[in-house]
């Protein structure tokens, strides 16, 4: 039986899974093909987020249509400085099962005394009274009321997404997927103060899935990750360090549900097993600043500065096994800690290893494939952060992944994947060298992480509170960065990677802003007599609104250049005397030699000059390059207004800021330059701006704000009041940010042009379009916003283009329209912050007398595709098109099938407007189980959430007469009643498939296909097609078979049946075929599991592959190798002569089988040698057994390897080469016995063949 299936992809787009015959008796295995080769280059970019997905497959395993991809995957975002190592390394991630994490905001949802399920406050009402709302304000506080639902996020093979658990009442609630699919998520608490939860997750064709514990559960069969956590907070003031000011209680609650266990609506199972590990972190949660300004003697202008430092311990689980029904999948992890990680606690430390095998192995325990990872740790920088006796710092830097290598039967293997990174250091963990968004930026002066500010005081007055540099910084953030994968086919992909960049405005905080040279200035030999004195001069126009002292204008970068041995305002020998000039009116500024060469200028027009005064000028460049950017350091020397010190605060300036290209934190993917092993290059390059101009087309989902103001009302002796302010200043954004996939800029047009090399200029380029949701920036006290998850990144539109006669033209175009679906799981939770922010101690009115309320609500946000529209256009003429459009109805918000597809065209004619009149019109419509609720069986298969299954296609041409065409109908049965599966009875399979086509009359549909018998595992056992002969099958129960199918029969119960037998290697793929005629077809692997040989009836070679691997090497290095070899039997010799090696190669020795002393044949690369078989060495069984290594340079050797000379009991009377099993050289007529020189599987050639020389003797 197989069941089809819905993903979210289907509920968007137009693949509907509809069942034709075919489908459901397709169990036949198809005959294997050769096996794929490690794609290199294939990279898929993110074009929203501008991040290469970057993955390395291991295998896939499963029963029937549940597979399990097993692999690890790198994001390429760039690497925080908070950021800790998997156990595969930095950036990298396994791929193996599935889990359910949660961050936890406020309490534990299911904290039994005030978590956010059990408490009865109505929160989305706001208490109107002052003593109700400091009552709700304390609570809260004091962690007495969860305000905040916690956020929960789903991952399992291949499907990823975040889930509402939706409060009903204090006692109920449900779960919910964000983004409208329809699995069905039930959350079981077992024993909430044990830390026992069973989530069970059921997609849409009833397989089920449980997290945490499996359905029987039991101690054995727990996985859950608990994280136990304290707080330590220090108040510093003049750069001491006090002891703690207090440590928050210590607090042990559930964040991950690891997947345990699936079940198959057959009842067969796929179960996952975990190790326990502990790992400690140690990390900022947070630094907060309160600076006081107002009267000295009442306010006292105090600041109080407090840091915060967690300290969790993790109490894991990773994974270590996966069993199904015909093999498993191990995990074995290195016996030791890592070095990278931390200790905490004497009495649980950090005990987790890297992952160093994944293994693929019959139930047998037959080890089928599997990969070696090897690590090593990046070096730990030297680090600036005063609290590190509270968190160790660990023995080495960040874990790092260098290679992963296959390995076979017997050992064999391919060379592996190497990865090589940008730079060998990386920053500590705990680095005040940190830009806004957590990457390093190399401030290594930084003693805080709360950021330079500017604030604005009463009577217009400004002050600079004092700060860490947090602008970004590419040369800094790129490091760790993956920036080669060399394959195991020898070809390598480099990756070039660019800093984010947003189009915005100023922020309110010191930011970066992109390169921007606006002018320039170039002198050449060309442009300027030979001799004699010159002045060059360019005006410059500043028209900015960045703002500096209530003053607009722009920041600019002066950058000089002059050729050895010209320097400024010096006379050398053949040399210049030249100076660089900014004028302002009538004052002149000297661009010479600057120490720091960033200045403000206000607007304004300049002049830039270049003046060369030497009459012996020599032919060279000379240049003044001015850059437009926004950044803070101690500037110097500015002309015009006076000398500020600041950050980039433009809310200062009337009229708010200019916007610009903004450097963002992290990176994004510049160009994959990819080289095969023949170094044929091919790259391609991302550009990420709006069309026709010079902006970024990246939108800064959200901007950082690190401060708010609060009020203290203070009585004063004699009767009046005093107003004291604060300045509340964090180190992290006080309004939670939002990213998308860890990316914090979306980009709404790339461009992908890819060429033949890195320097052609043109090539084949595609424009894609994408829309994203600004996020709403809020106030104190900063609730969640909205940020609309499932309406960013949708692809609007793609345009393909050709480079011809010179010029880019439009060949092809698809647009997307989307629509936000309504569902019935509104509203969502409602969540509340309060602050405060005023206070008073005044009479009565002590404590805080203005709250103010952010609201937030986690809702589902279904959004569908509406239309795809697809333009190919004439090449002659872009304004004429040929036009395919496909709409798309849903008619039920619950459960969110596909409802009509019509596909509108016409007819392939040449448009040049796009209407609503065509010439065709195919409508088909849908329904499904839930469309037919009378029917008790729909009714259950609903229950059991089997919603994707169509039941009724009906498709119709309506164009100038409506006119149906197809019509199919599918009756499901629920079979094998009787049988327990895993509690649930029976399992549903179609029954019959009835067909109606345009020739045949509808009044005659007949049951075309009738399905009558399945076997308890749900494999069809019976079906028969249009009154047709009954075919039956049947399937292995062996392990490592178990139901594959065996044998299928046409004309079952007839006299003439016609029996097709079929057998396996386990794991790998069908062995042989036994066709009715009794002729066999047999299949033959090798080591690595691909397919090598298909042989006939009689064994002869029907066809063979090569895999064009590059040459792997052995443990000691073995290089390439070529050679001929051929036997004189008479003479009883062996002459070798060795064509080609790598200079590493000196020489080659050969001994007589495992243990000998080896022979007197040494062979100089490149060159001959002949050697004697030693008439005393008989061979046993027509072989002769000899090995071959290499000797290095170096003075070691490469591992003994096979070379075996065999008599063959079937040789012909010729001569032939033979190499992997191709004839390649001629046949010569011999006489007599023939040998072999065979070279095993195993020893290393130049492209990783076999080779065989079959010599006729006389």
């Amino acid at each position: 039986m197989k069941i089809g299936y819905s993903i979210l992809a289907i509920l968007l787009f137009t693949n509907v899974y509809t069942y034709s015959q075919k489908k459901y008796t397709d169990v036949v295995p198809p005959s294997p093909n050769a096996a794929a080769i490690a794609k290199f280059g294939d990279i898929p970019v993110s074009m929203f987020s501008g991040t290469p997905s970057i993955d390395i497959p291991f295998f896939e395993v499963g029963i029937k249509n549940v597979k399990v991809p097993i692999g690890i995957s790198y994001h390429a975002g760039g690497i925080k400085v908070g950021e800790d190592a998997s156990n595969i390394g930095i950036g990298w991630a396994l791929n193996a099962g599935g889990s359910i994490t949660r961050t936890v905001r406020g309490l534990p949802d299911e904290d039994p005394d005030f978590g956010y399920l059990k408490h009865n406050v109505d929160l989305s009402t706001l208490p109107n009274t002052i003593e109700a709302q400091r009552l709700l304000y304390n609570k809260i506080q004091i962690e007495e009321l969860d305000a905040d639902p916690d956020s929960y996020s789903f991952n399992f093979l291949g499907r990823s997404g975040k889930f509402i658990v939706k409060k009903i009442n204090s006692s109920s609630f449900e779960c919910y997927p964000i983004d409208g699919s329809n699995l069905k998520i039930q959350w079981m608490l077992l024993a909430p103060t044990n830390n026992r939860f069973q989530w069970i997750i059921t997609d849409e064709e009833g397989t089920r899935y449980f997290f945490g514990e499996s359905l029987d559960g039991g101690s054995a069969n727990r996985a859950c990750e608990t994280s136990e956590s304290k707080s330590i907070t220090y108040s510093t003031s003049r750069g001491g360090r006090s002891e703690p000011k207090g440590t928050g209680a210590q607090r042990l609650f559930p964040t991950a549900w690891q997947l345990k266990q699936i079940i198959l609506t057959n009842g067969e199972q796929i179960s996952f097993t975990y190790l326990d590990y502990t790992t400690n972190t140690c990390g900022f949660s947070n630094e907060f600043n309160v600076y006081c300004y107002g009267n000295a003697e009442e306010c006292g202008n105090y600041s109080v500065n407090r840091t915060t430092i967690n300290q969790t311990l993790v109490n894991g689980k990773k994974i270590y096994s996966i069993v199904f029904n015909n093999g498993r999948v191990d995990f074995t992890y290195s016996g030791i800690p890592r070095e990278d990680l931390i200790n905490i606690n004497s009495n649980t430390p950090s005990n987790d290893g890297y992952l160093d095998r994944v293994t693929l192995s019959t139930l047998g325990g037959e080890t089928i494939k599997s990969f070696e990872l090897s690590h090593s740790y990046f070096n730990l920088s030297s680090y600036h952060n005063q609290f590190v006796v509270d968190c160790d710092k660990p023995k080495k830097g960040k874990l790092r992944l260098d290679k992963v290598q296959e390995f076979g039967k017997n050992n064999v293997s391919v060379n592996p994947y190497v990865f090589t990174y940008e730079g060998a250091d990386l920053p500590y963990s705990l680095s005040y060298a940190q830009d806004h968004w957590g990457f390093y930026n190399g401030q290594n002066t930084n003693t805080t992480l709360i950021p330079e500010y500017l604030i604005a005081l009463p009577q217009n007055n400004l002050e600079i509170l004092a700060g860490a540099k947090r602008f970004s910084d590419f040369n800094f953030a790129k490091k760790g960065i993956i920036t080669n994968i060399k394959y195991p086919t020898g070809g390598q992909s480099f990756f070039n990677y660019e800093s984010h960049k947003a189009w915005a405005s100023d922020f309110g905080f010191e930011i970066n802003t992109a390169a921007d040279c606006i002018d320039n200035i170039t002198l050449s030999r060309s442009d300027v007599p030979s001799t004699g004195p010159m002045t060059a001069t360019k005006p410059l126009v500043v028209n900015g609104t960045q703002c500096y002292n209530n003053q607009q204008g722009d920041w600019y970068e002066f950058n000089t250049y002059t050729p050895t041995p010209c320097k400024w305002n010096q006379r050398g020998e053949g040399g210049c005397n030249t100076n660089f000039i900014l004028s302002f009116g009538s004052t002149n500024y000297s661009l010479n030699g600057l120490t720091d060469n960033k200045k403000f200028l206000a607007n304004g027009t300049y002049s830039l000059k270049i003046q060369v005064r030497d009459p012996d000028y020599s032919p060279a460049d000379i240049s003044l390059e001015v850059c437009k950017i926004a950044q803070s350091s101690s500037f110097t020397g500015n002309p015009n207004p006076s000398e500020y010190n600041s950050g980039n605060f433009g809310t200062l300036c009337s009229g708010g800021g200019q916007p610009y290209n903004k450097i963002i934190g992290g990176l994004r993917i510049e160009s994959i330059v990819n080289k095969d092993n023949t170094n044929v290059t091919s790259v391609t390059k991302y550009v990420y701006l709006n069309v026709g101009t010079n902006q970024s087309s990246g939108n800064l989902v959200q901007k950082p704000i690190y401060a708010h103001v609060s009020e203290n009302l203070i009585g004063l002796d004699n009767g009046e009041n005093n107003l004291c302010l604060e300045f509340n200043r964090s180190s992290f954004s006080q309004m939670p940010l939002f990213a998308d996939n860890g990316n914090h800029v979306e980009y709404t047009y790339v461009e992908e042009i890819k060429t033949a090399n890195e320097v052609a200029t043109t090539g084949i380029r595609t424009a894609y379009i994408y829309n994203t949701e600004q996020v709403s920036e809020l106030s104190f006290p900063f609730a969640r916003p909205d940020t609309y998850p499932m309406r960013r990144g949708k692809l609007l539109e793609q345009k393909d283009f050709s480079y011809i006669n010179s010029n880019y033209k439009l060949v092809k175009s698809n647009s997307i329209i989307y629509t936000k679906g309504d569902t019935r799981h509104k509203p969502g939770n409602p969540g509340l912050k309060i602050g405060c922010v005023a206070n008073s101690n005044i009479g009565l009115n002590t404590g805080c007398s203005v709250f103010v309320f952010g609201q937030s609500k986690d809702e589902v946000d279904w959004t569908y595709v509406t239309e795809k529209k697809e333009k190919i256009y004439d090449p002659t003429d872009e304004t004429k098109f040929v036009v395919t459009r496909d709409r798309y109805t849903y008619n039920n918000a619950e459960y969110r099938q596909l409802s009509v597809l019509k596909r509108i065209d016409g007819k392939s004619k040449l448009m040049d407007a796009v209407t609503d009149t065509y010439d065709r019109e195919i409508i088909t419509s849908y329904k499904y189980t839930f469309d037919y609720p009378s029917s008790e069986i729909n009714t259950e298969m609903k229950d059991r959430n089997i919603l994707a299954l169509v039941e009724e296609k009906v498709e119709l041409n309506d164009g100038i007469n409506t006119k149906m065409l197809t019509l199919s109908n599918t009756t499901f049965n629920k079979w094998h009643k009787e049988k327990n599966y895993a509690g649930l009875n029976g399992f549903f399979a179609p029954n019959y498939v009835k067909t109606w086509l345009e020739e045949t009359s509808y009044e005659n549909l007949s049951k075309n296909l009738e399905l009558t018998e399945y076997d308890q595992f749900g494999n069809l056992n019976e079906y028969k097609e249009n009154n047709n002969a009954m075919v039956s099958m049947d399937y292995y129960l062996d392990a490592g078979k178990k139901n594959l199918l065996r044998t299928q029969t046409i004309g079952s119960g007839t006299s003439t049946p016609q029996a097709t037998t079929y057998d396996y290697f386990p794991l790998i793929g069908v062995s042989s075929v036994i066709q009715p005629s009794g002729l066999k077809t047999s299949y033959e692997y090798d080591n690595l599991g691909r397919l090598q040989y298909i042989k006939d009836n009689e064994g002869r070679l029907v066809k063979s592959y090569k895999y064009n691997y590059a040459t792997p090497t052995s443990s000691a290095g073995t290089p390439p190798l070529n050679f001929t070899g051929q036997l004189d039997v008479k003479n009883r010799e062996i002459n070798l002569s060795f064509s080609y090696a790598t200079p590493e190669v000196v020489k080659y020795e050969i001994r007589r089988g495992q243990g000998s002393e080896p022979l007197k044949l040494w062979v100089t690369v490149p060159g001959n040698s002949t050697t004697k078989i030693d008439p005393s060495y008989t061979p046993q069984q027509n072989v002769y057994k000899y090995e071959i290594r290499a000797i290095l340079s170096n003075g070691t050797a490469t591992e003994w390897k096979p070379l075996n000379i065999m008599l063959p009991a079937n040789c012909t009377n010729n001569f032939q080469l033979i190499k992997n099993g191709l004839i390649s050289a001629g046949q010569v007529k011999v006489d007599k016995a023939c040998y072999e020189i065979i070279f095993e599987e195993g020893f290393i050639t130049e492209d990783n063949a076999d080779y065989t020389a079959e010599i006729e003797t006389p």
